[in-house]
């Protein structure tokens, strides 16, 4: 769905109801953009349809020029299914968060690099401070707002020590 208000860090009512309208009539998922900023994701049970139902409002901003706070980043979705015997199920629904990279460099023009946030947040490599503490910046708004927020949908993070993402 392109839908939302710009720059809204939580749905607003009309997204709440045309998601509720496309679960209703049949939609298994629901993943929106358009707002530039993540909002929360929700994995939830039809007890009257039996089914699984997604709904992801805003992925926030996967690739762009936009490098004010809560707009230099978004995330990946990772909707993971298992088919029992002619039915589908949901298994396990994750994201990533994704940050933004604005590599400056003078022959090329502007360059931009989408970094899984966890992993560079735990291992620096080429980031400058300034870039490091706009990412770590984007990483806690983020967590803090789908910490609170989401229902059922966890971060996969980066583990160092194996190298492996692991859901949260």
């Amino acid at each position: 769905m392109h839908w939302g208000l710009e720059y809204q860090r939580s749905p607003s009512s009309e997204q709440i109801n045309l998601a509720n309208f496309c679960l209703n009539n049949g939609a298994d998922f629901v993943i929106g953009s358009h707002p530039h900023v993540i909002q929360r994701m929700e994995n939830s049970f039809d007890q009257k349809h039996l089914k699984d139902e997604i709904v992801i409002y805003s992925l926030g901003n996967y690739v762009s020029h936009q490098r004010g706070r809560y707009r230099d980043g978004g995330v990946m979705v990772q909707i993971n299914l298992k088919r029992v015997h002619r039915k589908i199920w949901t298994e396990s629904v994750g994201y990533y968060l994704t940050w933004v990279y604005n590599v400056n460099t003078t022959l090329k023009g502007e360059e931009f690099l989408i970094l899984p946030a966890s992993q560079f947040h735990q291992n620096r490599s080429f980031l400058d401070d300034f870039s490091f503490t706009k990412m770590a910046t984007f990483i806690k708004d983020s967590r803090d707002l789908l910490s609170r927020q989401n229902i059922n949908v966890h971060e996969y993070v980066y583990d160092v020590k194996s190298g492996l993402w692991k859901l949260n």
